[in-house]
C-alpha cells in the first residue's frame, strides 16, 4: 500500500488511512496507523487519513518521529496531484500551504537517498562493491491459512521471506547479510483499496523516478523487492509488518549487530557502517511481526488499516481560507 511522502530525512520511513458526503466514484478513504524504528537511529508513530484517487492523494497525518535525541512533529496534510504535477503541503495549524513540483520533489530524494547511502558506506578494509556479487534469494508471497479479525476485517496470513546474500568474486564464498521479511493480513474482500492504492503508488514512482517509501532508506534496492512480491497479493493488507534484519554476531569477542562473517572474511563487513553510527540493534516489540533468534532488527514497520470509507471530491482541495506561505 502507498505510504505518504514525508519531507526532509524521514521521508522513506514513513513508508508506507467516517464516511463523507457526495463520494466519489472511484476514491477510497482509508484510515491507519503506523510505526517505524530504525537502529537505534530513529523510530515514530502516526495516525493517518489517507484519500486515494486514480490520479489524487490526500494524506492527513499526526504523530511524533524521533532521530537520534531529536523529535519531530510529523503533522501535516498533503495533497498529492499527478495531473498538477505538483504536491501541496498544508499547515493546518497556520492555515498556509507550500507548493512544491515534482522536479523539486525528485531532488530532494535524491539527496536523501545519497545521505543515506553514505550513513551505509563499507567500514575501513571492507570488500570494494565490484569485488562483491549481491543477490536475493528466497521465497515469494505465501498464504499460510492462518486467520484473524482484525478491525472487523477478516483476514489471512501472508508471508514473504527474502535474503540478502553476499558473494566474494574471487573466493566465491557467500555470506548471508540481511533478512527481509513481510508479514501481511490481507483481507480479499477490499481488492478495489488494494488496487487503487497501489495503481497510485506505481504512477508516482514512475513520476518520481524512484518509490517514495524507499529513496531515503539505506536498505531500498531490496525493500523494493520485498514490497514488489508483497504487492503480487490481490487483496489489501490489513496489517503489514515488514523487517531488515541481519545476523548476530557468533564469533567470540565479536560485535553484537556485526555481519557474521566480519572478523575474518572479507565480504563480511560490507553492510557495517549503519550499526557502527547505532550502538545496538533495536529489539523487536511482542507481538510486531515475525522475527526469529539470533538475528538483530534494524528496520521495522507496522502499519494497521482501521477503517474504510469515501472521501468526498473537495477532499483533493486546498482547503479554502489557506492562503500560501
Amino acid at each position: 500500500m502507498s505510504r505518504p511522502v514525508l519531507p526532509g530525512a524521514l521521508a522513506a520511513l514513513a513508508l508506507v488511512l467516517a464516511a463523507a458526503p457526495a463520494a466519489a466514484q472511484g476514491t477510497l478513504r482509508l484510515s491507519q496507523t503506523s510505526s517505524y524504528t530504525l537502529a537505534h537511529l530513529g523510530s515514530g508513530e502516526m495516525q493517518q487519513t489517507i484519500d486515494f484517487g486514480a490520479d489524487r492523494q490526500r494524506t492527513a497525518t499526526t504523530g511524533k518521529g524521533k532521530v537520534l535525541l531529536f523529535s519531530q512533529d510529523l503533522a501535516g496534510t498533503q495533497i498529492v496531484r499527478l495531473d498538477e504535477g505538483k504536491i501541496y503541503q498544508l499547515d493546518d495549524k497556520k492555515k498556509t500551504y507550500a507548493t512544491r513540483s515534482f522536479a523539486e520533489l525528485r531532488a530532494e530524494l535524491e539527496k536523501a537517498q545519497r545521505s543515506a547511502q553514505q550513513s551505509a558506506q563499507q567500514p575501513a578494509g571492507a570488500k570494494k562493491e565490484e569485488e562483491v556479487r549481491w543477490s536475493v534469494v528466497g521465497e515469494g508471497a505465501k498464504r499460510t491459512g492462518e486467520r484473524q479479525t482484525i478491525h472487523g476485517f477478516t483476514t489471512e496470513q501472508v508471508l514473504v521471506k527474502l535474503s540478502v546474500v553476499a558473494e566474494d568474486v574471487k573466493t566465491k564464498e557467500k555470506t548471508t547479510m540481511l533478512y527481509l521479511t513481510g508479514e501481511l493480513w490481507v483481507d480479499d474482500s477490499q481488492a478495489e483499496a488494494a488496487k487503487l492504492s497501489r495503481q497510485f503508488a506505481e504512477r508516482f514512482a514512475r513520476e518520481l523516478g524512484m518509490d517514495p517509501r524507499t529513496g531515503a532508506n539505506p536498505y531500498a534496492r531490496w525493500l523494493q523487492e520485498l514490497y514488489g512480491e508483497a504487492a503480487k497479493i490481490p487483496g489489501l493488507a490489513i496489517r503489514s509488518t515488514f523487517l531488515v534484519e541481519m545476523p548476530q554476531a557468533e564469533a567470540s569477542g565479536q560485535q553484537q549487530g556485526e555481519p557474521r562473517a566480519a572478523a575474518g572474511d572479507p565480504v563480511g563487513a560490507a553492510l557495517g557502517g549503519l550499526l557502527k553510527r547505532a550502538r545496538k540493534p533495536a529489539e523487536p516489540a511482542p507481538g510486531s511481526g515475525p522475527t526469529a533468534p539470533g538475528r538483530a532488527v534494524l528496520f521495522r514497520t507496522v502499519t494497521e488499516v482501521t477503517s474504510i470509507s469515501r472521501p468526498s471530491d473537495a477532499s483533493f482541495e486546498v482547503p479554502a481560507g489557506y492562503r500560501p506561505g
